[in-house]
């Protein structure tokens, strides 16, 4: 079953004349957006529905009233709703009235449950306005009456005004009675040709309510030159009184042989259960035209002549061709006096299966993407089996290792999401051992996934659906991606470094080999090339000191991913410190960023100590039985740019980090409980973080 979003009128307007009868009620459907299931809705329970709000002029009724939770256990949750407003409009004078209702879905986490609390997963507003008019003021809808005109081509279509009155009134139009054409719809209305001052005008006139069209005469329009302009229409019940008012206007454009409306078309299925349903394409035209479409396109007709053309456009049923993505052109022929020309509309048809990937199966996907495999049937009484073979492979070595994960999907009417990306995160390899030396870190992860849906009791396949070598890289999607490629960053900003500070940078690349340049104070200072060829992700380093460079210095690195596109990263150059000690971490791509902290450190050695008590010569003495040590390592990163705050949380999350020394890596485990983030009353940034450091022997001792 399709998802189903809010639904509903997003503003509904009530006209009323003083002393009149109380306006008839407005009643609509109400759809309730879907919530069970969903992303937002993970970790909650107990949703309901709710209507917040109220007005003393309106009264809201039906299946749901305001101020009631109603229990959601399902999708697709609708009602009827009646506004009706009450007799306290008779004490309003002339005016316009607002109101608002909130929608509401709700849930309950476990902290709501503990608090006795909900939380608002998802609203939507109505909005409602009540406009009051004096009795004998005659109504004319609606305000504004825009038209639109391509320069010598035939005139638009004709718009509705609706004129609501008690008696008698009177509208003239502007211009030249041939101004504007004008035909009743409704009511008791005259149109006639009157002669002022010896100039002819048009004007209606009418006892009571009643609807007419009008639009621009193709005189009038042949006139004008391409721009906008606007005409004013007197309005009003009596010879003494007019009320002004500016609300039509045309926007004359500059002629076109052919102009679609829409400009591109799109279709949308889901095999056997939801077919797309036929679209509307008007063809304004200068001359006479063939149509062809895609094969699997079906149209109404496939000619058409000189003006507006209105076609049907549908496409075959979903169920007659294979799941994909098909796009093909509408191609609109016709001679314009030198020779035959073409115009293309866009045709796009989107049939997805009884199973909907979200990932891409020719570029990289990331393992932590908020994503979700969909899974719909019509068949009653079944559910699916998927089974993900997975192959991973160590760092460096390329080592491969394939894990099989079996899911079972129950379907909740007939629809289901899984997020199958944090289960493929979770067994991708990790860094065994730091090594700077590999510039090639690993191959990406390659899942090929089979469904199968199967009836619940017998257990027989009904259907079933292979995907094979999806490539997956741990983390999240990065901000920027060029030509399908990226620098593997939490943090794309700019980064604060030394003079002698090295700088891992992680990157995703396809197979080739790519420039490499360093910018210095926009000065090319380095160029070289990386290449992947069967690794995708590898690790490329910059050694500050070996660039002649200075406090102050803004350093760019550039990986050309074409001969004009490339990825970038920017350095600043900021005074070397007292201290100096660099530390890298395994962060949320699996792989290793690092950060120069510059200020104090210090080593701290707790110690539990063990004892027992005994009596000897009637003396009680104490004997140590064991001393165990702890060692802690606190840091201060010196001052950081304040966008870096992302970089040090990221190391604070880290599960493994290092501190890297001229001849030994120390592995430090993050143990920093809290940060300031921000403090109004510091101008510089600077973060004090916990280490615990795992030792290689008991015995060890540090002093660096």
């Amino acid at each position: 079953m399709p998802f189903q979003d809010w639904d509903h009128p997003q503003k509904i307007e009530f006209n009323w004349r003083k002393t009149t009868s109380i306006p008839s009620s407005i009643n609509f459907l109400l759809k309730i957006r879907d919530i069970i299931g969903e992303p937002e809705a993970v970790g909650y329970t107990d949703f309901e529905f709710r209507i917040f709000g109220s007005a003393s002029w309106l009264t809201l009724s039906g299946d749901f009233t305001t101020g009631t939770y109603y229990p959601i256990s399902t999708t697709g949750m609708t009602g009827n709703i009646s506004l009706q407003p009450t007799s306290l409009i008779n004490t309003f004078n002339s005016s316009q009235k607002y109101a608002s209702y909130i929608l509401q879905v709700t849930g309950k986490s476990p902290e709501d449950i503990t608090n006795g609390t909900r939380t608002i997963l998802s609203f939507s507003l109505l909005n409602i306005y009540l406009n009051v008019y004096a009795y004998e003021q005659p109504i004319l809808t609606p305000y504004l009456l825009p038209f639109t005109h391509y320069h010598q081509t035939l005139v638009p279509d004709f718009q509705e005004m609706n004129v609501d009155a008690i008696g008698s009134w009177g509208i003239f139009l502007p211009g030249t009675s041939d101004r504007y054409e004008v035909n009743v719809i409704s009511g008791d209305l005259l149109v006639e040709v009157l002669t002022i001052y010896g100039s002819t005008t048009k004007k209606i006139s009418g006892n009571g309510s009643g609807v007419f069209e009008i639009r621009p005469s193709q005189v009038y329009l042949d006139s004008l030159t391409v721009g906008s302009f606007s005409d004013v229409i007197s309005f009003g019940f009596n010879p003494d009184w007019y009320n002004f008012i500016s609300n039509l206007t045309i926007d004359i454009l500059e002629p076109i042989d052919i102009l679609a409306t829409p400009a591109a078309l799109s279709f949308y299925a889901i095999k056997t259960i939801l077919e797309a349903p036929i679209q509307a394409l008007n063809i304004q035209a200068l001359y006479d035209f063939t149509l062809e479409f895609p094969i699997w396109a079906v149209p109404s007709v496939t000619s058409g002549v000189v003006g507006s053309n209105d076609i049907d456009v549908g496409v075959v049923p979903s169920d007659a061709i294979d799941a994909g993505t098909y796009t093909g052109n509408i191609i609109v022929s016709y001679d314009n006096g030198n020779g035959i020309q073409q115009f293309l509309i866009p045709i796009t048809y989107i049939v997805d299966g009884f199973i909907i990937l979200p990932y891409s199966t020719t570029e990289f996907n990331f393992t932590l993407d908020n994503k979700f495999v969909s899974f719909y049937s019509d068949l009653e009484n079944t559910f699916f089996d998927m089974l993900m073979n997975i192959k991973v492979f160590d760092f460096f070595t390329g080592l491969e290792t394939i894990f099989i994960i079996p899911l079972k999907i129950v379907l909740l009417r007939n629809r289901q999401k899984e997020n199958i990306g944090l289960k493929i995160h979770r067994v991708m390899k990790r860094i065994l051992e730091l090594d700077f030396s590999s510039q090639k870190i690993y191959k990406t992860c390659e899942v090929d996934i089979t469904v199968e849906e199967k009836d619940l009791e017998t257990k027989e396949v009904q259907r079933d659906f292979t995907l094979e070598k999806v490539k997956f890289i741990a983390g999240i999607s990065p901000k920027s991606i060029i030509d399908g490629m990226a620098i593997l960053s939490i943090y794309d900003g700019p980064t604060r470094v030394l003079v002698d500070s090295i700088q891992t940078i992680n990157l995703l690349i396809k197979a080739g080999s790519y420039v490499v340049q360093i910018i210095v104070n926009n000065t090319m200072s380095m160029t070289y090339s990386v290449s992947g060829q069967d690794y995708n992700v590898i690790m490329d380093q910059i050694d500050f000191s070996s660039l002649e460079i200075k406090p102050g210095d803004v350093i760019e690195y550039r990986l050309y991913t074409t001969l004009v596109n490339y990825l970038s990263k920017t350095f600043y150059v900021f005074p070397d410190n007292v201290e100096s000690l660099r530390v890298v971490w395994e962060d949320e791509y699996k792989l290793i960023s690092s950060l120069q902290f510059t200020g104090d450190y210090k080593v701290i050695s707790d110690f539990d100590i063990r004892t027992f008590k005994k009596y000897k010569d009637l003396v009680e003495i104490v004997e140590n039985i064991k001393t165990d040590k702890e060692i802690k390592l606190s840091l201060n990163t010196g001052f950081i740019l304040k966008s870096e705050q992302i970089l040090v949380e990221s190391l604070v999350r880290s599960r493994r980090a290092w501190l890297v020394l001229e001849n030994q890596n120390i592995e430090l485990i993050p143990q920093t409980k809290s940060m300031i983030n921000i403090d109004s009353s510091r101008e510089l940034n600077s973060y004090n973080l916990e280490f615990i450091i795992n030792r290689t022997s008991n015995e060890e001792i540090y002093n660096f």
